[in-house]
């Protein structure tokens, strides 16, 4: 089963500066809820702000954003295990946002 995580931005250029404004959507269909199944848990870094998954052939991979004193991240996880097998930071400089 291959996941991947929606992609979303937003943005505050619109030069809008009445913070009340409401926005009404129309015209659309309300989704049906899924059913699922919590099939294993695993320990997950609290640190750690998940920004992007995917799963792909029994592996995870992860993208973090961190502010400081944390650094965003890159990792790669063993789904049977919950063990990180690779780590690549990605410097303080940066905030990690999606993969």
């Amino acid at each position: 089963m291959l996941f991947i995580s929606p992609i979303f931005a937003c943005s505050c250029n619109d030069n809008n500066t009445d913070k009340d404004t409401e926005y009404k959507v129309t015209n659309v269909n309300v989704p049906a809820n899924l059913q699922y199944t919590v099939l294993n848990m695993f320990p997950h870094d609290t640190a750690a702000f998940t920004q992007g998954l995917i799963v792909y052939e029994g592996k995870l991979l992860e993208g973090t954003g961190a502010a400081e004193p944390y650094t965003s991240s890159l990792r790669l996880y063993d789904i049977s295990s919950g063990k990180i097998e690779k780590k690549v930071e990605q410097g303080r400089e940066f905030f990690g946002e999606g993969i």
